[in-house]
């Protein structure tokens, strides 16, 4: 028997979002393609480095995340985790959105306070 911890839920995460561009290969051109992968690669090296600090970084956060929302059932789990995941990436292009205008520290601190806020609420 598997265990699924929560690193694998925040790492197949994080190449589904760096990867996702490559399921286009076959239906788009190739410099549409190329187009699409590089926006999308500037965006979540953006947001991960935006949201990143020496106290949390984004792989941790979203690891923090997975396992705070983890039911005990990997099946279940899968049937709500990836949605939630999504939420929190498109917070995290919001906030590195601004991070690029307010500074860095500004992201980062909005980051930490949206991974606080999922760690609490499933400790209470």
């Amino acid at each position: 028997m598997g265990c699924m911890t929560s690193w694998m839920y925040a790492g197949g995460f994080v190449l589904l979002v760096f990867g996702w561009p490559l399921y286009l290969v076959d239906t788009v051109s190739l410099s549409f393609f190329i187009f699409i992968l590089l926006v999308n690669s500037s965006i979540a090296i953006n947001s991960w480095y935006q949201c990143s600090s020496r106290e949390l970084s984004y792989f941790a956060g979203l690891n923090a995340i997975s396992a705070s929302l983890m039911s005990g059932c990997a099946n279940i789990t899968l049937l709500y985790l990836p949605f939630i995941l999504i939420y929190v990436h498109l917070k995290s292009i919001y906030y590195s959105v601004f991070g690029l205008y307010r500074g860095r520290w500004n992201a980062q601190r909005r980051w930490q306070v949206l991974v606080l806020s999922f760690v609490r609420r499933s400790s209470s």
